[in-house]
C-alpha cells in the first residue's frame, strides 16, 4: 500500500514534475519571445531617433553651406549642400526611411507629412537663396536669406523633429520598461524552474547577458553619437561668429557707401569711415590724411579717438614717416611696437601724448592716383592677422572713393557756381548796355529789380523764384533792342504808328530769350510786364490771373519807377501823384492785391526813412 502510494507518487511526481518541466518551458519561451519582441522595438526606436538626427543635421549643413556659398561666392561651401541633397544619406532618403519605419504609427505618420511638407519647403528657401547669389547677386540672396520665413521654417521643422523624438522617446521608456518587465518574469521562471533543469537556466542567462551585451553597445553608440553631435555644435557655433563677423564687415561697407551716396559734402563721409574703422578695427585712434600733388605733403583731414589737438596739426611729407613711407610704396606698413621699429612715427611728441603703443598705415588710392593715407593706432600693443590688414585695406578703398567722390562734387558745384555766376554777369551787362543805349532810364532796370524783389520775398516766393524774378527784371526791356532808335530816343509823345513799333519789344523779348533754356523760367516779366488786370494790355490780352505773378508785381513797380523819373518830354511825377495814379489803376491796370502789397512795402519805407532822418538829427 506504501508502495503504491510511493509509486503513484513517484508516478504523479513524475507527471507533475513533467508538466512544471513542460509549464516552465512554455513559460520561459513565451517570456523569451516577449524579450526579443521588445528588445526589437527598443532597436527600432532608436533607428527611428538616429534618422530624425541624421536628418535635421543634413539640413542644417545645407544651411550653413548655403550661408557660407551666398556670403563668399565660393562654390565649395555647396558640399554640404550638395550631400544633403544627392548622397546616398541624403534628407530624402531619410524621409523615405523614416517613413517605412513609422508606417505603423498614424500619429508618427501625420508629424512626418508635415515634417516632409516643411522640409521641402526649406530646401526650396535654400535652393532660391543660392539661385538668387549666382544670377543677381549677393544683396539679393542675403535679403532672401534674411526673411523671417527661413527662420520660421527651421523652427518648425525643429518643433516637428522635437515632437517626433518626444514620440519615440516615450515609445523607448515604455518599451525598455516592459523589456525589463519580461526580464524580471524571466529570471523568476529560471529561478522556479531551476530545480528542473539547468538547461533553462543557462540559456536564460545566455540570453540576459545578450541583452545586456546589446544594450551596452546602443549606450556606447549613443556616447559617441552625443559626442560627435557635441563637436558638430562647436563648429556650427565656429560657423556662426565667423558668417556674423562677415555680416558685420559688409555692413560697414555698405554704411560707408550710403555715407558717400547720401552727402554732398565728404568730410562727413570721411567721418562715417574713421567711426566704422574704429568700431570694426577695434583700433583707439583714426586718422585720414589727404595728399597735395602740388605740395607732396599730407595734412589730416578727418580725426577720431585723439585725447590732444597735437595729432589734427601735424603735416607729413611724402616719403618722411610712417604714413609717408605708406603713401610713397603705395603699401600698408605695419608697426606692431613702435619702440621697436626703426621707421619714424612722424611727430612722436603727438605719438607721446596719445599713448600709442602700435600703429598702421596703408594709402589711399582712387583710380591709380594717390589721395591719402588711412592711419590707425593702438594704445595697447596690437599685431594684426591677414584677416584684420584684408578688411583694413578694403575700407581704405572705400575712404578713397569718399574722397574723390566728395572731391568731384566739390568740383563740380564750383564749375556750376561759377558758370551762374557767369551767366548773371551777362545778364547784368546787358541790362547797363539798355540803360545806356537810353540815357534817360539809366539805373531804371537796377531800381525796378530791387524793388521787385522785395515784393518777391514778402509775397513768400521760393529763392529760385527769385532768381528768376531777378533776371527777368534786370531783362525786361530787353526787346527794346529791336526797337529803332528814331522811336525809342525821340524827344516827343510817339504818334500810333510808332507805338504799335514800341509794344512790339515784349514779343522782341520773348523771340530773343525763349531759345535760351537757362533763361526760359525768367521770359515772364519781359514778356508779360505790360499785361493789364482787365485785359487791355499787350501783347497777348491776358487778363486777371492769366498774368504770371511776377509780372503784375512788376508792372506796378515799373510805372512808379518810370513815372517819378524825368523825360524830355516831361517832368517826374511826385510820389504821392504816382501812388494816386496806382491806386486809381487798381483793379483795372493792375491786380488790387499786388497793388496792396506795394503801398505796404512803399509805407514802410517811408516810415523808416523818416525814422533814420530822426535818429540822424539826434545825431547832429
Amino acid at each position: 500500500m506504501k508502495h503504491f502510494f510511493l509509486s503513484t507518487l513517484s508516478t504523479w511526481g513524475f507527471f507533475i514534475a513533467v508538466f512544471l518541466l513542460l509549464t516552465v518551458g512554455v513559460l520561459v519561451t513565451l517570456t523569451m519571445r516577449s524579450l526579443v519582441e521588445s528588445n526589437e522595438s527598443v532597436t527600432h526606436t532608436l533607428v527611428v531617433l538616429d534618422k530624425l538626427t541624421k536628418t535635421l543635421t543634413l539640413l542644417i549643413d545645407a544651411e550653413t553651406g548655403q550661408r557660407g556659398f551666398i556670403i563668399t561666392g565660393e562654390d565649395q561651401y555647396l558640399e554640404p549642400y550638395h550631400t544633403a541633397m544627392a548622397s546616398e544619406n541624403s534628407i530624402s532618403k531619410n524621409l523615405q526611411e523614416l517613413r517605412l519605419l513609422t508606417s505603423n504609427n498614424p500619429d508618427l505618420q501625420n508629424l512626418l507629412d508635415s515634417l516632409e511638407v516643411s522640409v521641402n519647403q526649406k530646401v526650396l528657401l535654400l535652393q532660391e537663396g543660392i539661385i538668387l547669389r549666382q544670377k543677381i547677386g549677393f544683396e539679393a540672396a542675403q535679403k532672401a536669406i534674411s526673411s523671417e520665413a527661413g527662420k520660421t521654417m527651421m523652427d518648425k521643422i525643429r518643433r516637428l523633429t522635437g515632437k517626433m523624438e518626444a514620440f519615440e522617446a516615450g515609445l523607448l521608456i515604455s518599451r525598455t520598461e516592459t523589456a525589463l518587465s519580461n526580464l524580471h518574469q524571466t529570471i523568476l521562471v529560471i529561478v522556479a524552474g531551476a530545480g528542473f533543469s539547468l538547461l533553462f537556466l543557462v540559456l536564460s542567462f545566455f540570453l540576459l547577458h545578450r541583452e545586456v551585451k546589446v544594450r551596452q553597445q546602443a549606450e556606447v553608440e549613443l556616447l559617441a553619437s552625443n559626442k560627435e553631435l557635441d563637436r558638430h555644435v562647436i563648429k556650427l557655433a565656429e560657423a556662426k561668429t565667423l558668417i556674423e563677423q562677415q555680416l558685420n564687415r559688409l555692413k560697414s561697407l555698405h554704411t560707408i557707401d550710403m555715407a558717400i551716396l547720401g552727402s554732398t559734402d565728404y568730410r562727413l563721409a570721411l567721418k562715417t569711415v574713421l567711426e566704422e574703422v574704429t568700431q570694426r578695427l577695434h583700433a583707439d585712434l583714426a586718422v585720414i590724411y589727404l595728399f597735395s600733388n602740388e605740395t607732396l605733403m599730407l595734412t589730416p583731414a578727418s580725426v577720431l579717438g585723439n585725447k590732444s589737438q597735437e595729432i589734427t596739426r601735424f603735416v607729413g611729407r611724402l616719403g618722411e614717416g610712417v604714413i609717408g613711407k605708406a603713401a610713397q610704396e603705395r603699401a600698408t606698413i605695419s608697426i606692431p611696437i613702435v619702440k621697436e621699429t626703426k621707421v619714424s612715427v612722424n611727430h612722436p611728441t603727438a605719438t607721446d601724448a596719445e599713448g600709442i603703443q602700435s600703429t598702421y598705415a596703408t594709402p589711399l588710392i582712387a583710380k591709380g592716383i594717390l589721395v591719402g593715407v588711412l592711419k590707425v593706432s593702438f594704445r595697447t600693443p596690437y599685431e594684426a592677422d591677414a584677416d584684420w590688414i584684408d578688411f583694413y585695406e578694403a575700407l581704405a578703398a572705400q575712404a578713397a572713393m569718399a574722397v574723390e567722390s566728395g572731391k568731384s562734387s566739390d568740383d563740380l558745384q564750383r564749375s556750376h557756381i561759377n558758370l551762374k555766376l557767369a551767366y548773371d554777369t551777362t545778364i547784368e551787362g546787358w541790362s547797363k548796355a539798355l540803360d545806356l543805349r537810353d540815357k534817360e532810364t539809366e539805373g531804371h532796370s537796377l531800381r525796378v529789380t530791387d524793388m521787385t524783389l522785395k515784393l518777391a520775398r514778402i509775397a513768400g516766393m521760393t529763392e529760385t523764384e527769385q532768381a528768376h524774378i531777378r533776371r527777368g527784371a534786370l531783362l525786361h526791356d530787353i526787346g527794346k533792342m529791336g526797337v529803332p532808335d528814331n522811336v525809342l530816343q525821340k524827344p516827343d509823345q510817339l504818334n500810333d504808328e510808332e507805338l504799335a513799333v514800341m509794344r512790339m519789344h515784349p514779343t522782341y523779348a520773348h523771340e530773343l530769350l525763349s531759345p535760351i533754356a537757362y533763361l526760359a523760367p525768367s521770359l515772364d516779366i519781359p514778356y508779360c510786364h505790360h499785361e493789364k488786370w482787365d485785359g487791355t494790355g499787350y501783347p497777348n490780352g491776358l487778363k486777371g490771373e492769366e498774368i504770371p505773378l511776377s509780372a503784375r508785381h512788376f508792372a506796378i513797380v515799373d510805372v512808379w519807377d518810370a513815372l517819378r523819373s524825368d523825360r524830355v518830354y516831361r517832368k517826374g511825377w511826385s510820389d504821392e501823384k504816382v501812388l494816386d495814379l496806382i491806386k486809381a489803376g487798381s483793379g483795372t491796370h493792375f491786380d488790387p492785391r499786388a497793388v496792396d502789397l506795394f503801398l505796404n512795402v512803399i509805407h514802410d519805407e517811408a516810415d523808416k526813412h523818416r525814422k533814420l532822418k530822426s535818429e540822424n538829427a539826434v545825431t547832429l
